[in-house]
């Protein structure tokens, strides 16, 4: 603990150094720049690099892609199905165009307590099975937002099933009021969109059970964030083949696309890597395997078609965006090609952005009739009048017009799943399995947790600024950890740290290393804020006596390195979704740090003690030397102030927390205890991790 007295007080000396806090270098410019050249260069399956060519190597991705986006959305191993306890009672009884249809209002739970609630449109008096079409809204309305379409299917002779978004419609939970749970994804594969694919295969489970609907002619349709439910539902074809007509509406353009700032996506259409496998394309072209057929629905809003201005002075605009979905899509032509496939993929580029305008919804209708009766061209359909039963009170599943009172919120539903994912761990018993799991579990972080290593590139260094204070001399170093070339137009973008290196001028030089990390950067070490849980008296001649070389890093994202126009919320977000989590890159810094320190012969790096601070709410320093402590062994001492002693802690608590401090995919092979694990045997001093 005196190593922390050191750092802490060391650091509170910086405070009144005002030249030497005063001389910032200008590290934050770049990085917004190379945040997108990094994340849009980081699939290894890009546009750039792998086009397949012939139907052989498409067959050879598609076995790739399905195990890889199984994991991505937490359906390998695929979980064990549940009863579904189904709850139905008819709600209306009539007849539309001279077809006789009833409406039944359906509850079912896809998984204990996560209570679905739905709509069955069905045509009667017609030949059984009756084909399907199965609806998902999006970020708005509920299920009977869909009526009008589910009516005029159902005078074709189509059923339709419509089901409430969760979030929406009868699923407005007290725990759960607004569609904000998607910001827990990254504590676990698939996150909240897992959730939503399971409850679209236990909805089949459910229609096959009638034995009124033909399983063999289902089709999907969905706006926006159904939309996206719909393409999820095209790539779940290793487990969930059930399906044979699909068509998602104002979703589908490219991950690059999706990821510029000002496209205004939620973050519950992102799934945690899968852009390190498969663009949008691709995972429509999953269906073509199984003899599916595919509609994309876009409108004048969409990407493809809108254009802008470049917000960040990138050289690159909305635009390019929009060539680039058109050269996804064409990718997408190609595929159905590859297939043998006659049924072209159609796109529909006209009327509104959402799949609500009439244009689009004939479309629909067209494509429907022709992939699920083998009727017509498959052209658009002329709408005929049909009832209307949006908002009818008569279409809700439960007379409150909401679930009950003890239905499973996305917060319990995903840390449900993490638990289950923990019960799972095959932990070390003795010394000899130890060592087995410890290179097993670094491996499974960097490979599948990180993403893998960047290439390691020159430091480039430069010293910004000296001096001396209270006793201690100070040096501010610049230094380049990452470097990495956005490819249109080729253009070579680096991520670069400050460091600050004091020691105390009394000293020889062979001093023990302490780096100290803060979740607000260099400045947070500066505050009252961080003051120690206790003061050593004089603590001057403690250090005098006993010096440290004190280096303190302000990693990307953080301090000097903050990236003003994009949140927390947004950088995880999207750097999850290329499988290059934030924080990971931030553990990397550390890493390339203790390279450059290693560089310096002045500086004696045979004992690296570091230093995380974190305990005000982000936890970022805290988790970050944790991190950096598991994954290297040059560092000979951690020591965490805060953090969190469990991923399950802010899904218990329902927090709104920060994002990149939580790595995607860790769930599956290790919680805060196993990655504090990894740090034996050498010394831990966890100082007051938060727990519920």
């Amino acid at each position: 603990m005196k190593r922390l007295v050191v750092v802490l007080v060391l650091c509170a000396l910086f405070l009144y150094a005002d030249s030497m806090y005063g001389q910032y270098g200008n590290t934050a410019g770049l990085d917004a720049r190379f945040f997108w050249s990094t994340i849009r260069t980081a699939p290894p399956l890009s546009l750039e690099h792998s086009i397949p060519t012939v139907p052989l190597e498409w067959e050879t991705r598609t076995s790739t892609f399905n195990a890889a986006i199984g994991r991505s959305l937490g359906l390998h191993p695929t979980p064990a199905k549940t009863p579904l306890n189904t709850q139905v009672a008819l709600a209306i009884s009539s007849t539309v165009n001279g077809m006789p249809y009833r409406i039944f209002n359906v509850a079912f739970e896809s998984e204990p307590k996560n209570y679905v609630t739905a709509n069955l449109y069905l045509p009667i008096d017609v030949s059984t099975p009756v084909p399907c079409v199965v609806f998902n809204h999006g970020h708005s309305g509920g299920k009977t937002s869909f009526s009008q379409m589910a009516m005029v299917l159902v005078s074709f002779g189509i059923a339709a099933f419509v089901i409430d978004f969760i979030g929406y419609g009868e699923r407005v939970m007290a725990s759960y009021p607004a569609h904000d749970s998607a910001r827990l994804y990254p504590f676990v594969a698939g996150g909240l969109r897992r959730i939503i694919t399971w409850e679209n295969i236990r909805a089949l489970d459910y229609l096959e059970s009638r034995g009124d609907i033909d399983m063999t002619r289902i089709g999907w349709a969905g706006n926006s964030g159904g939309g996206t439910g719909v393409q999820f539902m095209c790539v779940a074809g290793l487990y969930e083949q059930r399906g044979i007509a699909y068509a998602p509406a104002g979703a589908i353009s490219s991950w690059e696309s999706m990821t510029w700032p000002t496209s205004g996506h939620c973050q519950c259409n992102i799934v945690c890597n899968i852009a390190r496998y498969m663009d949008h394309a691709d995972t429509l072209g999953m269906v073509v395997q199984r003899g599916g057929y595919t509609m994309i629905l876009t409108g004048t809003q969409d990407e493809l078609q809108a254009t802008q201005t470049d917000p960040l002075g990138t050289g690159r605009t909305a635009y390019d965006n929009c060539t680039r979905t058109a050269q996804n899509l064409s990718r997408l032509c190609d595929v159905y090609g590859y297939a043998g496939s006659s049924f072209p993929t159609i796109v529909c580029r006209h009327g509104m952005t959402d799949i609500q305008g009439r244009p689009k919804r004939e479309a629909l209708y067209g494509f429907m009739v022709r992939t699920l009766l083998s009727s017509g061209t498959g052209q658009p359909i002329s709408e005929p009048s049909v009832p209307n039963y949006s908002n009818d009170p008569r279409l809700n599943c439960y007379p409150s017009g909401a679930v009950p009172t003890d239905a499973a919120d996305p917060y319990q539903l995903i840390a449900r799943h993490v638990r289950s994912l923990k019960d799972a761990y095959t932990l070390p018993h003795d010394q000899a399995t130890y060592g087995a799991w410890r290179t097993q579990t670094r491996e499974h972080i960097i490979a599948e947790v990180f993403g893998g290593w960047p290439s390691t590139a020159p430091f480039n260094e430069h010293m910004v600024s000296s001096g001396v204070v209270s006793g201690c001399r100070w040096v501010k170093h610049i230094i380049e950890t990452e470097r990495s070339t956005l490819f249109s137009p080729p253009t070579s973008y680096a991520i670069s740290v400050p460091v600050w290196v004091l020691q105390p001028t009394s000293t020889a030089v062979d001093q023990p290393v302490v780096v100290a990390l803060h979740e607000d950067g260099v400045t947070g070490l500066f505050t009252p804020s961080s003051a120690p849980f206790f003061i050593e008296p004089n603590i001057n001649l403690y250090i005098s006596s006993h010096g440290f070389t004190v280096v303190c890093v302000d990693v990307r994202s953080i301090g000097e390195n903050l990236v003003h126009w994009m949140n927390d919320y947004e950088l995880g977000k999207w750097s999850s979704l290329y499988g290059k989590p934030m924080f990971g890159r931030q553990v990397w810094d550390v890493l390339r740090v203790l390279d450059w320190l290693e560089s310096k012969p002045e500086i004696n790096t045979s004992t690296i003690a570091i230093v995380g601070f974190g305990a005000s709410g982000k936890k970022l320093g805290a988790m970050l030397a944790l991190y950096a402590g598991a994954l290297d062994d040059r560092i000979r001492v951690v020591v965490a102030e805060g953090g969190l002693a469990s991923y399950e802690e802010p899904l218990e608590w329902s927090w709104w927390f920060t994002h990149w401090f939580i790595p995607i995919f860790v769930t599956p092979y290790a919680d805060v205890p196993q990655i504090a694990a990894l740090v034996a045997p050498r010394p831990l001093a966890w100082v007051a991790p938060e727990s519920a």
